[in-house]
């Protein structure tokens, strides 16, 4: 966003193709660190199961992919089910709770109680994201340890 001030007048304006590329770079980035995470959680299972086992290489490869696979996937997934708002009436409680619990030992007037989960929700929601970096490179992972599971 760029902003120009001339005199007492302001004008600002989007470049919408730096946006889309930041966007974009940003996206990269994160598929590349979840890869990167899903290639660590391999190598662990890979020669967890390599070193206490007398199988074939391939078939410890496809388990090792098949793990790493399914927990990133798993973290994509519950992303997308806490933007959703599923956990959200848990946590209100849960504050909620330590707010009475803060207002029954102080007795002051600052420690109110908070009884809006509407605008709770709401506050929660415009900041959350969903991790589709992680879902995809799950998927990538679980797709080929089941193409690896048909050379066992």
């Amino acid at each position: 966003m760029y902003k120009i001030k001339i005199g007492e007048c302001k004008l600002e304006f989007d470049n919408l193709e730096e946006d889309k590329k930041e966007k974009r770079l940003n996206f990269i980035k994160h598929l590349l660190s979840s890869f990167a995470i899903g290639l660590v959680i391999f190598s662990i299972v890979f020669f967890i199961s390599w070193f206490n086992g007398l199988k074939s290489w391939v078939y410890y490869f496809s388990n090792a992919c098949f793990v790493s696979g399914v927990l990133l996937a798993a973290k994509g997934l519950l992303s997308f089910v806490k933007k959703e708002g599923f956990f959200d009436v848990a946590q209100f409680g849960i504050k909620q709770f330590g707010e009475s619990f803060k207002y029954a030992v102080t007795m002051k007037r600052d420690a109110r109680v908070d009884t809006d989960i509407i605008r709770f929700k709401e506050e929660k929601r415009r900041n959350r994201v969903v991790s589709w970096d992680a879902l995809i490179v799950g998927v990538l992972f679980i797709t080929l340890s089941i193409v690896s599971a048909n050379f066992v």
